[in-house]
C-alpha cells in the first residue's frame, strides 16, 4: 500500500506539472493537503485531528526549525536525547539556543524519561524534543512514559516535540503517535512528521507540523 500511495503521487505531481499548476500556495499548505493529512490520523492511527492544526513544511526539518523558532530565544534550552539525531541539536543553536544532550542508556531504552527531564530541566528550559521511533536507536518511548512526560513538560511550564518520522515502522504492534497517548495534554504538543520515511517518498521534502491550535499563525 505504501510503494501504491508514493507511485500515486508521483503520478499526480507529473500531471500537475504538464497542466502547468506549478504556483504558490498558503504558507500553511493547501487546504486539501492539510484535510488529507488529519484524515490519515483519523483513519490510521485513531485521533481526530482539525485540519487548522496541520502546517506543511519543506520537510521535516523545516517543521523542526519552524518550531524551535517559535520557542527558543537566545540562551534558553531544549534537552534532546544523546545519542540523538546529530543534526536538532542545529536547530536550537540556529536561534542562539542552547541544546541540552541528556545521556540516555539501556535503562530507559535509550530515551528520555520523565526523571531524567526533571533532574536536566533548569530555569532557561524551553521544551523537549523526543523522536519515537528514535534514529539512531530505533526505541520507542513506551505509551505511559510518554504521557508521563508530557505531563511533566507542561507541569514545569515547557513544550513537548515529538518526532514521529519513523512512526509506522515498527514491528510490535500498531503504531500509536503521541497525540493519541498525551491525554489531556495531546492539545498542547507539537507533532512533526514527514512523507520520506513511511510513505517512501524520500527526497520529495514534504513534511508536516500538528500543532498546538493557538500558535499555528
Amino acid at each position: 500500500r505504501i510503494l501504491l500511495d508514493a507511485s500515486r503521487a508521483k503520478t499526480a505531481a507529473q500531471r500537475a506539472i504538464v497542466a502547468g499548476d506549478i504556483y504558490y500556495t498558503s504558507a500553511l499548505g493547501t487546504p486539501e493537503l492539510r484535510q488529507a493529512i488529519a484524515r490519515h490520523y483519523a483513519e490510521h492511527l485513531g485521533v481526530a485531528i482539525g485540519p487548522e492544526r496541520v502546517i506543511v513544511t519543506a520537510g521535516s526539518s523545516a517543521a523542526l526549525l519552524l518550531v524551535m523558532g517559535l520557542l527558543v530565544d537566545r540562551d534558553q534550552q531544549i534537552l534532546l536525547s544523546d545519542p540523538g539525531y546529530p543534526c536538532n541539536r542545529h536547530f536550537v543553536r540556529v536561534l542562539e539556543g542552547e541544546p541540552v544532550g541528556v545521556p540516555v542508556g539501556p535503562l530507559t531504552n535509550y530515551q528520555l524519561s520523565a526523571d531524567l527531564i526533571e533532574a536536566a530541566w533548569s530555569t532557561r528550559t524551553r521544551g523537549v524534543l523526543i523522536a519515537s521511533p528514535s534514529n539512531p536507536t530505533g526505541t520507542q518511548v513506551p505509551p505511559d512514559e510518554l504521557r508521563r512526560i508530557a505531563a511533566t513538560c507542561a507541569r514545569l511550564g515547557g513544550r513537548l516535540i515529538v518526532d514521529e518520522i519513523y512512526l509506522g515502522l515498527t514491528y510490535d504492534g500498531p503504531p500509536q503517535t503521541a497525540l493519541a497517548i498525551a491525554g489531556e495534554h495531546a492539545d498542547d504538543i507539537f507533532v512533526v512528521s514527514s512523507f520520506s520515511k513511511y510513505f517512501n517518498m524520500t527526497g520529495w521534502r514534504l513534511g508536516w507540523v500538528i500543532a498546538p491550535e493557538r500558535h499555528v499563525r
